[in-house]
């Protein structure tokens, strides 16, 4: 989670920072530091995944929530029956950047894998040549 989403979390309630963070036992100081981060410690994501989970009902008509969660904009839920899809939607594309995120990471070491196999073998070479 980025301070981006945190920020769209927050104003698709319609609340102030000041607000979100009473509602979730923080300042709005604090709410603004969130959303000017890029990267948002996983205790604070599970703060605010906590919060959302047990005030999803009541905090805002279901319409509202899916036009400011990403890939949702054009999507009509008409039923509270529906929040457990938009949570369930929430999450999966959490999953998703987590997953491009580990993806490249893995291409990153794969690179560094074959540089370091290359810097071993001039070595070897270096080393056959002055034996």
């Amino acid at each position: 989670m980025k301070g981006l989403e945190i920020k769209k979390i927050r104003t698709s309630l319609g609340i102030s920072q000041a607000e979100f963070g009473r509602r979730l036992g923080v300042t709005g100081k604090t709410v603004y530091l969130w959303e000017k981060e890029n990267d948002i410690p996983l205790v604070v994501q599970n703060k605010i995944k906590l919060y959302l989970d047990s005030n999803i009902d009541s905090v805002m008509p279901v319409t509202q929530i899916a036009k400011n969660i990403d890939g949702c904009n054009n999507q009509t839920i008409t039923t509270s029956n529906s929040n457990s899809q938009l949570i369930k939607e929430f999450y999966e594309k959490q999953l998703i950047d987590k997953e491009k995120e580990i993806t490249s990471l893995k291409e990153e070491v794969r690179k560094k894998d074959e540089r370091i196999a290359k810097l071993t073998d001039r070595l070897l070479d270096i080393t056959d040549k002055s034996s």
